[in-house]
């Protein structure tokens, strides 16, 4: 008989600093992402694009499962998910999942950094309510963003939580195969992974989580290098530090085929990020001592100077119509200049 799995997905990062909160509109349309989808049309709009459900349904078809498509749901980054539109989206996850009936496992595409006006820990009440509409036996695996902010209530309310690698993301439709190739094992299986927790004692600012940098990218090549053997999934989560929550943070979560295995596993993880912690820090300037450093530098660069103004970064949540910038380049001499000099700049 083919593994009947139910899948939906409610992605949301949010930034508990920025001013416009997040609409059932705004899931509806999708932003950068695909629009709210039901049923059949959730397998039609995943095709080909790089998210996590897109990597599981692949992988569910490529070994026969029956699948069960509920609901997927994402919206770009901004303040707070308004409590009708979690409401809404979450009944309606809730409600498919019942009505699925008799069901082997469940695949969550999620994101990991989501609060809602009346919830801080959104994807921890979302699983929970999950846990208890399947009962205890049926395994439930997520796939996350390497920003997620992972709760002890996600860690107990899930089989497996599984995490991007890179940052820039480029493998959220890899990361959704993992998790779902990790759920096929476990309804084979038909018992849970132990499983080991950590949160490290510190944040990581977001300009420094590069994994294409260090000390991100040796983390990273750790991380894949402990899964194997009897560590069955090992994760790394820098965390998303705007969400401004208590589950805020960097976090390890490692499942094995016994608990010292994965102890051992979120053990070495744990302390190779608690090593790196000097390598996380560097330098930031406020906008008029930014200006007066990439002038300095300017004047003997070959390439231009970008100044970021990271704190409005719609990528992660801002509106991205700060002025400060402008007015710190206004009370700069670079306003005085002349076009030629401006574009050496």
């Amino acid at each position: 008989m083919p593994k009947r799995v139910a899948l939906a997905g409610f992605l949301h990062e949010t930034n508990t600093f920025a001013p416009t909160r997040a609409l059932m509109s705004d899931f509806v349309q999708g932003g950068g992402y695909m629009p709210l989808s039901h049923g059949s049309a959730m397998i039609a709009h995943s095709r080909g694009i790089n998210l996590g459900i897109s990597g599981a349904l692949t992988f569910g078809e490529s070994v026969g499962w029956d699948l069960v498509p509920i609901l997927w749901a994402g919206a770009i980054p901004s303040a707070h998910v308004c409590k009708d539109a979690y409401e809404s989206i979450t009944d309606s996850i809730i409600s498919g999942i019942f009505a699925a009936g008799s069901l082997d496992g469940v695949f969550l595409d999620l994101h990991g950094a989501m609060v809602a006006e009346h919830e801080d820990d959104g994807e921890g009440r979302l699983l929970q309510r999950v846990r208890k509409a399947v009962g205890p036996d049926v395994p439930i695996a997520a796939a996350l963003d390497l920003h997620g902010n992972i709760t002890q209530e996600m860690v107990d309310a899930a089989d497996v939580l599984v995490g991007f690698r890179t940052y820039p993301h480029v493998d959220m439709a890899d990361t959704g195969t993992r998790a779902a190739q990790h759920l096929d094992g476990l309804m084979t299986r038909g018992t849970s992974f132990a499983r080991a927790f950590r949160r490290l004692p510190f944040l990581v600012p977001i300009a420094w989580q590069s994994t294409r940098a260090e000390p991100g990218r040796a983390i990273y090549d750790l991380v894949a290098e402990t899964e194997g053997g009897d560590v069955t999934s090992a994760s790394f989560f820098f965390g998303f530090p705007a969400a401004d929550f208590e589950g805020c943070g960097p976090t390890v979560i490692c499942y094995g085929k016994t608990q010292a295995a994965a102890d051992a596993a979120a053990d070495e993880i744990e302390q190779a990020v608690l090593l790196a912690e000097p390598a996380f820090t560097g330098q930031t300037y406020d906008a008029d001592a930014g200006v007066i450093e990439a002038m300095r530098i300017a004047q003997t660069a070959t390439r231009p100077v970008v100044l970021a103004d990271t704190q409005d970064n719609p990528g992660a949540g801002g509106d991205s119509n700060t002025t400060g910038m402008l007015r710190a380049f206004r009370k700069s001499s670079l306003f005085d200049a002349t076009p030629q000099e401006a574009a050496g700049f």
